[in-house]
């Protein structure tokens, strides 16, 4: 479901996540939505395949509020490593 992804981008705290989705952090999502951690990775894997695999992927990216009503924006990605780390706190990251 669009839920679960929405959920591990947010987790990712990343807008347009290059590395593929992993089973570890699938599993802590899961946890949050009380799902299945086997359904929660299709879920992630079937939505970031097809915004980084198909030809198609730049519509999926551009239509994010059709395709899953959200679109997240985060904060710490505007900023570089640094800002980031003196705002977050380097235990954080």
């Amino acid at each position: 479901s669009a839920a679960s992804y929405l959920a591990w981008l947010h987790h990712r705290h990343a807008r347009f996540p290059t590395a593929r989705p992993n089973s570890s952090e699938c599993i802590l999502v899961a946890k949050k939505l009380d799902r299945p951690s086997a359904s929660v990775y299709e879920d992630v894997l079937h939505h970031w395949s097809l915004e980084t695999d198909s030809r198609r992927g730049n519509w999926f990216k551009r239509n994010r509020l059709q395709v899953l009503g959200e679109d997240p924006k985060f904060y710490a990605e505007h900023m570089g490593f640094w800002e980031t780390w003196l705002n977050r706190g380097r235990d954080e990251m």
